[in-house]
């Protein structure tokens, strides 16, 4: 059995702020047997950035489902990802024109997958997420979020092919999540992230409750649905047990001897339940989840909470190393026979230099050498001058070049845009007329049809 959700659920921060959902998803289901789930998530900073996030969303659905290829070879639904891409950037270039806003107001990530089962064939464009369960019982991140060179600004579908990930993930996997960019954050906490181990950095006690086909039935899967879309709003009262009853059952199925003590560790905790309290953005998360597909038991380790402190001190000591400066090793205390020496070298120096003021003769102390450094001759200071023009010079020259090569990549990557855009519309148009090319032959067929019955 195959079930799926989506949900695009407005933020604290946006209700607060009277600012809309600016996310969408959704899921198509082909008569083959295949199946399509998206989201988008417009940009904060774009005016018309909800309006963006609908548009790219039903078109990339739309053009997949009306184009999938028949044969289901991954190299065509490759090819026909990237044309459904330039379609849904070009649905949004012609909202641009007939509203008269600029495009880039229109701004949205896109992440799309399709799923036969086993299989799952997607594109990317921004700072969102796919994270698929393979057979093995691993959480695996099949994308990366696509950032700007600051490492907060976010890579927009606008920004074209070049930048779009199309790809395929080789092994079977069970379930495929895809997800914003605020609930990639809470399934991946940034304590995991910079884990040293191998180790995925997805929280799997929180994404077992969201991706994990274990007790997912024909009877409970409305119930189940409804569970998941309850816990995403957490709402004020939300009641928490739901939450714990639904990964006891999932727990039972993989680690039925330790399910119950691992809970009762999370319980203690409640880390899943703060991470989806403290998320303030809009949180979309959609799902293919496929119950019939047997999954692996881990061991009870890759079940279990992580330990947070741990994890923390090691962040502590990345982030701020000054705090946890080796501390220089204090000097052992002297022993009562090492005192006893110490003294009695100091009445024999004490001696020495009595007698020698006796003789007259002070003990010389130790000097600092003070002398001045001899002065540089003028022909040195010359050598100097020149040596310091020739690199102020060269400082000089590389400047320009700089200069130079930044208003020629500029200069290139508006061509860039200007030509996607370009490309872009030309796709449209060429759509229509594939549409229109359509329709007239099922209407010459239909008028063949009607002519050979009269």
């Amino acid at each position: 059995m195959i079930f799926d959700y989506n949900f695009s659920i407005q933020g604290k921060s946006h209700i607060g702020s009277g600012t809309p959902c600016q996310d969408s998803s959704g899921v198509r289901h082909l008569p083959d047997g295949w199946h399509i789930v998206a989201v988008a998530d417009g940009v904060g900073s774009a005016k018309n950035s909800q309006e963006g996030s609908r548009i790219a969303l039903n078109a990339a659905l739309d053009f997949c489902e009306k184009y999938m290829p028949w044969d289901k070879d991954i190299i065509c639904i490759k090819s026909m990802l990237r044309t459904a891409y330039n379609h849904a950037y070009g649905e949004i270039l012609k909202e641009a024109a007939k509203t008269g806003e600029p495009v880039e107001s229109y701004d949205t990530t896109l992440s799309l997958a399709i799923y036969g089962g086993s299989r799952v064939i997607f594109a990317h464009s921004g700072d969102g997420a796919i994270i698929g369960l393979n057979t093995f019982g691993d959480y695996v991140l099949l994308t990366e979020p696509q950032k700007g060179p600051d490492g907060v600004s976010v890579i927009p579908l606008r920004f074209g092919f070049r930048h779009w990930k199309i790809d395929s993930y080789d092994e079977d996997l069970a379930a495929v999540l895809l997800m914003t960019d605020g609930m990639l954050e809470t399934l991946c906490p940034y304590l995991l992230k910079q884990r040293q181990d191998s180790k995925s950095p997805v929280y799997v006690p929180l994404a077992s409750f969201f991706a994990d086909p274990s007790g997912i039935t024909q009877e409970n899967q409305e119930e189940i649905k409804k569970d998941i879309g309850e816990f995403l709003a957490v709402a004020e009262g939300y009641d928490k047990e739901k939450f714990y009853a639904r990964l006891s059952q999932i727990y039972s199925v993989h680690i039925p001897e330790q399910a119950a003590a691992e809970i009762e560790k999370i319980k203690k905790n409640d880390f899943p339940c703060r991470l989806m309290y403290g998320e303030q953005d809009d949180k979309s998360m959609a799902a293919i989840i496929n119950t019939d597909m047997i999954l692996d038991h881990c061991h009870a380790v890759h079940y279990a909470d992580p330990d947070w402190n741990a994890l923390q001190e090691e962040f502590n000591k990345k982030a701020y190393p000054s705090l946890y400066a080796d501390k220089k090793e204090e000097k052992p205390e002297d022993s009562k026979e090492d005192k006893q020496d110490k003294n009695s070298k100091v009445i024999e120096e004490d001696s020495s230099k009595e007698a020698s003021e006796k003789s007259g003769k002070d003990i010389p102390e130790k000097q600092e050498n003070n002398a001045p450094e001899n002065p540089a001759s003028d022909s040195e200071k010359k050598e100097d001058n020149k040596l310091s023009d020739i690199q102020q010079n060269i400082k000089e020259i590389k400047d320009k070049a700089v200069k130079s090569v930044w208003k020629k990549t500029k200069e290139a990557a508006e061509n860039i845009k200007k030509a996607a855009i370009s490309a872009a519309k030309a796709a449209g148009e060429a759509l229509e007329e594939i549409s229109a090319c359509e329709e007239k032959k099922e209407n010459t067929k239909d008028k063949l049809k009607d002519g050979k019955e009269k």
